[in-house]
């Protein structure tokens, strides 16, 4: 079943709209990482990756938004995708500096320079970090709720995208349970390079 959804996203139009769209975008903002120093600078690398993947799969309806959504994704332009990887990623950058408190100055400041508006970022940082503290995300790396920010995110990604059941519970929550799991695989990874950078360097925060 999936070989044949393949193809008729080929012969459709649609795998070739999203690498003129989404996978460009990646590859544009991925080359912009390579000026940030690390720990930031793998630190989104790794995010943006994810964000990739979940992007691809909810525009394409891939994975386990298949069935789900009816998205059309050559409807999609490049400001909207833009949008996308911009909410996305301020949302898995907010949950990771705020039980990782001591990355978040220099996060804020790396996913400004990637994505070059400074005052989208930071009011989106500010909803989804005021969004945590009501819900009790805690800088000592607290238990997280990621529901409620989930919703918010949610939200924002269905207005962009034009979703006409965006308040449908079901959906929400699939939206919620994927963006955890892509976010848990980059922490994983992410976890993997501090590790190997303490090794080299001890120092660091």
């Amino acid at each position: 079943m999936g070989f044949f959804r393949y193809l008729l996203d080929v012969f459709s139009g649609r795998i070739a709209h999203w690498n003129e769209t989404g996978s460009k975008l990646f590859s544009e903002l991925n080359k912009k990482l390579k000026s940030i120093e690390n720990p930031d600078g793998f630190i989104l690398r790794h995010f943006l990756e994810s964000v990739y993947m979940l992007i691809g799969s909810l525009l394409l309806s891939r994975d386990d938004f298949e069935g789900k959504i009816d998205i059309d994704v050559k409807q999609i332009g490049h400001e909207q995708v833009h949008q996308l990887y911009h909410v996305l990623l301020g949302y898995f950058i907010c949950v990771y500096y705020t039980t990782n408190p001591s990355f978040k100055e220099g996060l804020k400041k790396s996913l400004t320079d990637i994505m070059g508006e400074p005052t989208t970022t930071e009011d989106l940082l500010h909803a989804f970090g005021s969004i945590g503290i009501r819900s009790g995300i805690k800088g000592d790396k607290g238990r997280i709720d990621m529901l409620p920010i989930g919703t918010e995110v949610w939200l924002k990604v269905a207005d962009i995208l034009g979703v006409e059941n965006r308040k449908d519970g079901a959906l929400l929550i699939l939206f919620s349970i994927v963006c955890l799991n892509h976010y848990k695989v980059a922490v994983e990874l992410i976890n993997m390079e501090l590790m190997q950078l303490i090794e080299k360097k001890p120092n660091l925060p």
